[in-house]
């Protein structure tokens, strides 16, 4: 189960740098970026991941993020390659180009939900509650940033379980039902997703309450705030990744 602080943050960041290094990142690989700027925020989110998750995750993490950027360098070369102009041909390059598309967006996709990965397992809910406090951030900003990082570990937690259920009974959303069966398969899933949505938001309503978010004037944090050396050597790669941007246009 995906949990916020489920893991050990051996860099023990603070949570606004973590902030910061999800937005720069996600900022960079969305917009136009060049391969090895790509690469180089790759390299740096699997780093963080590294200190926070076991390395068997970080292993799938990055296979499917090499499997879709070398797909669509492939399918680059094999386009290229390619000669003649006959409607076959044509045919194959359309679909060449689909997946060099696909490839490129997908793998920007990996990097920026792998930082978003190392933010929800590294921080506790208690961390980014005094971190968004500190920052003078208005409370109808922090409570819903809070609650809706929390509410998305839970959720996929509940939908491994309705998964776990449905092979159990033997409905598993195999591909041959999904493409026989559809109506059946999302009604199967969604059905008790929405049911239990609405018991994990009755549950994070009352853990809110009881952790005093909506206590009015300062709150206090059992865990220690404030940035150290590790967060300046972040601060400082960020840095250069921007630069790496702009000096590359």
């Amino acid at each position: 189960m995906l949990t916020f602080g489920t893991t050990t943050d051996r860099l023990r960041l603070d949570p606004r740098t973590k902030l910061l290094a999800a937005l720069t990142i996600n900022i960079l690989v969305l917009g136009r970026v060049a391969p090895a700027d790509l690469l180089a925020c790759f390299g740096f989110t699997a780093i963080l991941l590294a200190t926070t998750v076991r390395w068997r995750l970080i292993l799938g993490w990055a296979s499917g993020f090499v499997f879709l950027l070398g797909g669509a360098w492939l399918a680059t070369y094999a386009e290229t390659s390619a000669s003649g102009v006959s409607a076959a041909n044509t045919a194959a390059n359309s679909a060449l180009d689909i997946l060099v598309f696909a490839g490129l967006w997908m793998s920007r996709f990996v990097v920026a939900g792998g930082i978003f990965w190392y933010l929800i397992a590294s921080t506790s809910s208690g961390q980014l509650t005094a971190a968004l406090t500190r920052m003078q951030l208005p409370r109808a900003v922090i409570v819903p940033v809070t609650v809706m990082l929390r509410y998305a570990p839970s959720a996929l937690a509940d939908l491994r379980a309705i998964f776990d259920t449905m092979r159990l009974r033997g409905v598993a959303p195999t591909w041959g039902r999904v493409l026989a069966h559809p109506g059946h398969t999302v009604e199967f899933i969604l059905v008790p997703l929405l049911a239990s949505s609405t018991r994990i938001a009755d549950d994070l309503t009352a853990s809110g309450l009881v952790r005093g978010l909506g206590k009015r004037g300062r709150r206090t944090c059992v865990w220690p705030i404030g940035f150290g050396g590790a967060d300046l050597v972040v601060v400082l790669v960020l840095v250069a990744l921007v630069a790496s941007r702009f000096v590359g246009r």
